[in-house]
C-alpha cells in the first residue's frame, strides 16, 4: 500500500463499526476520519477510463435515482472488488477530488468504497468536510 494511503485504515474501520450500528454518532466518526485524511494529504483511489479526445475520464455510478457520482476508493484492493478491464486505478489527493466533484454539474458526490461498505458523500457533506 502508498504511503499516502496508509492511513486510510482508520477510514475503514470507522466504516465497519458503521454498518454494525448506523447512529449518527458512527456516521460522524467516518466523517470525521475522512476530514482528518483530508487534512493530512490522504488520498483516495480514483478509477479512470478512456474518455473522449484521448482523455481520461473519472469512473462514475449512476444511482437508481438517475444520479452520477464519482467512485473512489480507501484502497486498491476495495477498488479491485469489481473489476473492469478498461478502467485502471490511481491515487489522487481527497481535496483536489472533493473540488473536482464540487466543480461538476452532472455529479451529486462521490460514493466511497461502491461496491462494499459505501458511503455517499454528496456535495452537502462534502462541503462540510472542505
Amino acid at each position: 500500500m502508498t504511503d499516502n494511503l496508509q492511513g486510510n485504515k482508520l477510514i475503514e474501520a470507522d466504516i465497519a463499526l458503521f454498518y454494525k450500528a448506523q447512529t449518527e454518532e458512527h456516521l460522524a466518526k467516518v466523517l470525521s476520519t475522512i476530514r482528518s485524511r483530508r487534512l493530512d494529504a490522504g488520498h483516495f483511489v480514483i478509477a479512470v477510463k478512456p474518455g473522449e479526445n484521448n482523455q481520461m475520464d473519472l469512473r462514475t455510478i449512476t444511482t437508481p435515482d438517475g444520479r452520477k457520482w464519482f467512485a473512489a476508493f480507501t484502497s486498491f484492493d476495495e477498488e479491485l472488488k469489481k473489476s473492469d478491464p478498461i478502467v485502471s486505478g490511481f491515487t489522487a489527493e481527497i481535496g483536489k477530488l472533493f473540488e473536482t466533484a464540487m466543480s461538476s454539474h452532472q455529479i451529486a458526490g462521490i460514493i466511497l468504497n461502491p461496491w462494499d461498505k459505501a458511503i455517499k458523500l454528496d456535495k452537502g457533506t462534502i462541503e462540510l468536510l472542505v
